[in-house]
């Protein structure tokens, strides 16, 4: 069971520096795109409903509270979801830059990810057991079939990021008018925990899913032989698992069923009565 007590953000900032970027990088990608795929359903309604950049450049406060309430969002990402969301990236993409070094306002930017969601599109990987899998329930696929449906995957998403790109605008106003939530003046909010508990594991599986990758990583960088200094390396691997065993036993409680006591002495237990038989002569 989830521990709702549990606190990503600080699990994150004790992290090694290596550590701590890898997993940032995962989780600031992961915040940003649900924040641009949230801004995009607002601007393919907005579009819908005949507004223009005009109309959206003198509407007041109020009015974009009255829109965000008629807005669906299709499913459990709504405004206020969002907008919490918001505030967490707000506080997530400093620790990134921190961590990486580098002076670049563009690492882990929002914008950085509408032009990765609306510029060209790569060839999707395979999943690893994908053939295996389709192999166990008598479904045999060949290379060539494997790249075709690559490249039509590929094909799909560039289309659609072709029509998100003609959004473009209408998204960067939803971003910066409706979910840019502004931390309060606490110098350390609880941005991670002002979420829903479904959203709060969510986020903090993919930070494990993060170190499991990191462990990949790591093992191909050391036997190709990379000695970037700011790659995952040999060391990192065993300080990768054991942090994954560590944070798992704190994010989640395993709950242990209590032993039933037996026997007519346990507590609240039940003698059993014997029928006396009948003294024969």
């Amino acid at each position: 069971m989830f521990n709702k007590s549990f606190d990503l953000v600080a699990a994150v900032r004790n992290m090694a520096l290596s550590v701590r970027k890898h997993v940032l990088l995962s989780l600031v990608g992961s915040v940003n795109a649900s924040i641009v795929g949230g801004a995009d359903k607002l601007a393919t309604q907005l579009i819908a409903d005949g507004y223009t950049h005009n109309d959206l450049r003198d509407m007041e406060p109020r009015e974009i509270t009255e829109l965000m309430q008629t807005v669906d969002f299709q499913g459990d990402v709504g405004g206020t979801k969002l907008r919490k969301l918001s505030a967490l990236g707000n506080v997530l993409r400093p620790m990134l830059r921190q961590a990486d070094g580098r002076d670049s306002d563009e690492l882990g930017s929002l914008s950085a990810t509408i032009d990765m969601m609306v510029g060209t599109q790569r060839m999707r990987p395979v999943a690893n057991n994908a053939v295996a899998i389709l192999s166990a329930v008598g479904v045999e696929v060949t290379a060539e079939q494997i790249e075709q449906t690559r490249i039509a995957r590929r094909e799909l998403d560039q289309a659609r990021a072709n029509d998100r790109a003609a959004r473009r605008g209408f998204i960067e106003w939803a971003i910066d008018n409706c979910f840019n939530e502004v931390a309060d003046n606490d110098d350390d909010p609880d941005v991670f925990g002002d979420l829903d508990v479904d959203t709060r594991e969510q986020l903090t599986n993919k930070m494990f899913a993060a170190l499991n990758k990191g462990v990949t990583t790591a093992t191909q960088n050391v036997l190709m032989g990379v000695t970037n200094p700011n790659a995952l390396g040999l060391c990192d691997i065993s300080l990768m698992k054991d942090l994954h065993a560590e944070l798992m036993t704190q994010a989640y409680i395993v709950d242990t069923p209590k032993p039933k006591a037996d026997g007519p002495g346990a507590a609240g237990g039940k003698v059993r009565r014997v029928k006396k038989t009948a003294a024969t002569a």
